[in-house]
This record gives structure tokens, C-alpha cells and sequence, in this order.
């Protein structure tokens, strides 16, 4: 998981490309994903989540959209090159998705 990855996907609300990032700071205390993904349709989105590494504690999420700041559970399943990767928010499936380490 630790490392830089890409992806691209189409669907609802449309197509895009992005990339982030999975890297340990705070002498390996939390693992801190950095995304950004650009839609087809011209909306930027960018992303900064902190995950703690005791087991069933939620991550902090914070996002470019005028939104809010979020608790979800994120989990991770490594296929092969891919990573498959689920947010919950409130108990329920907030998004999923895949990509590939680059």
C-alpha cells in the first residue's frame, strides 16, 4: 500500500484520471493519503486523509469541496498490482474504487 498510485474511471458523474499517494509520517504513527482527481467534465477534486494504524480506528478525511470535514472507515484489499479500496461514511458505502500502483 505504501507508495504512489494512479487510476482512471468512467461512470457517474463521469469520466476522470487521478493519482495519490500512501506514505507513513509521524515516525510511522499514521499513513497519510494525498489524492487529486481530475473529471472529464472539468471539476477538480483533491483530497487529504489520515489513517491511524489501530486497527478499526476511523480516518479523518478533509476535501477541496465546500463540503466538510469527515470520519470514515476505509478499507483496503491488494490484488496483484491493484488496490481495491472502499470508504464508509456513517455506515454506509460512500464510494469504491481501484487503481494501480505506479
Amino acid at each position: 500500500m505504501i507508495g504512489k498510485w494512479k487510476g482512471a474511471g468512467s461512470g457517474e458523474p463521469g469520466a476522470g484520471q487521478g493519482a495519490f499517494s500512501f506514505l507513513p509520517e509521524l515516525k510511522g504513527q499514521t499513513l497519510v493519503r494525498r489524492s487529486v482527481n481530475q473529471l472529464a467534465s472539468g471539476p477538480l477534486h483533491e483530497d487529504l486523509m489520515i489513517d491511524y494504524l489501530e486497527g478499526e480506528t476511523p480516518a479523518i478525511y478533509f476535501d477541496s469541496s465546500p463540503r466538510r470535514t469527515q470520519t470514515v472507515f476505509e478499507s483496503y484489499v491488494p490484488d496483484g498490482k491493484n488496490l481495491n479500496g472502499k470508504f464508509e461514511v456513517g455506515g454506509k458505502t460512500y464510494l469504491t474504487w481501484t487503481t494501480v500502483k505506479d
